[in-house]
Formats: structure tokens, C-alpha cells, sequence
């Protein structure tokens, strides 16, 4: 069953965060709007608000988008007090 009571927009940034995968470590704003399907200019406006508060970081060579320190800080908190192998199954 599905929330009814959720904030869309929190929803499609945090469906922008997920985009990013092992396999594409970088992306475009075009990019993050076919894999989400949403318009370019909203998956632009939500990267560069992730890239804002640190979630995000961009490549000023490419201008793609990556993984930024924050998410790197936040995934080692939650390895830190949670046991792996429970968290692995």
C-alpha cells in the first residue's frame, strides 16, 4: 500500500539519487530524464539543487552529475550501525 500522504517532489529526487548506479557513475541532466521520466528541466533543477546541499557533486569537465560527499557520509553512518551480512539478505 502506498503513502498517501508524500511530498512528489521529494519523491522524484529521491528517484534522481537512485538513478545513479555501479554501472553509470555519471549522468546528465537528459540522462536522469529518461530514467526517470521526468521533464529535462525538472531533472536539471533537481540535480543542481542535490549538487546545493551536497548530495550531488558536478563534473565542471563534463558537467554530468556524481555521487557528492554528503551520500557518501550518510551510506557510512547506516554501514556503521548496521551488521552487513543482515543487511546483505
Amino acid at each position: 500500500m502506498k503513502a498517501k500522504n508524500y511530498i512528489k517532489s521529494l519523491l522524484k529526487a529521491v528517484s534522481v539519487m537512485k538513478s545513479f548506479t555501479p554501472d553509470e557513475l555519471e549522468l546528465g541532466s537528459v540522462e536522469v530524464s529518461r530514467k526517470v521520466g521526468i521533464p529535462k528541466t525538472t531533472s536539471h533543477r533537481i540535480l543542481v539543487t542535490l549538487t546545493e546541499g551536497e548530495l550531488l557533486e558536478q563534473n565542471v569537465k563534463t558537467g554530468k552529475y556524481k555521487i557528492g560527499p554528503v551520500l557518501y557520509v550518510l551510506g557510512s553512518l547506516y554501514l556503521s550501525m548496521t551488521d552487513i551480512l543482515i543487511s546483505a539478505k
